[in-house]
């Protein structure tokens, strides 16, 4: 399709993990036009697209995948990955596309400190919570750069 394609991970492999989102807090994002959201997300997170209200739209591609090539060639086929620090944000990095990492306020070592870029993936850019356990700031932040990349991508058409 002509839409911007998203690819969307909320969920890490443990409930506890402070990386761990719920796919309610993307609902926001939803709402911007010309994009089409796909999930990535594997495992017990994934139960939560049975609960999505009628207006949210997503592709369920992680119930298709059999392994990580699987999820390797849907990356492929998307413009973005938004997810938390997981191994698909990882992936996506490495296979060159663009990635934006939503970590918490205290993240490992590896993402730094005060910065939203990364010394390990030039197409990745990092959000960070501000406020602990507070993801509604990163996806309000999130939210306005979608909008200006997709408008930046309708501008040029």
């Amino acid at each position: 399709n002509d839409s911007f394609k998203i690819g969307l991970v909320w969920h890490t492999s443990s409930a506890t993990d402070s990386r761990s989102m719920e796919l309610a807090d993307f609902y926001p994002l939803f709402n911007i036009n010309d994009t089409k959201f796909y999930s990535l997300q594997k495992g017990s997170g994934a139960k939560q697209l049975d609960s999505i209200p009628n207006e949210v739209e997503i592709v369920n591609l992680g119930n298709t995948f059999n392994d990580f090539s699987d999820t390797a060639a849907a990356i492929d086929n998307l413009d973005l990955v938004i997810c938390p620090d997981t191994s698909v944000a990882h992936l996506a990095a490495a296979l060159g596309k663009h990635v934006w990492i939503l970590i918490p306020k205290i993240a490992d070592w590896k993402w730094l400190l005060n910065t939203d870029k990364t010394m390990w993936y030039t197409n990745a850019k990092l959000f960070r919570q501000n406020i602990m356990n507070n993801w509604n700031e990163v996806i309000e932040r999130v939210s306005g750069e979608l909008h200006k990349s997709v408008d930046l991508i309708n501008n040029i058409s």
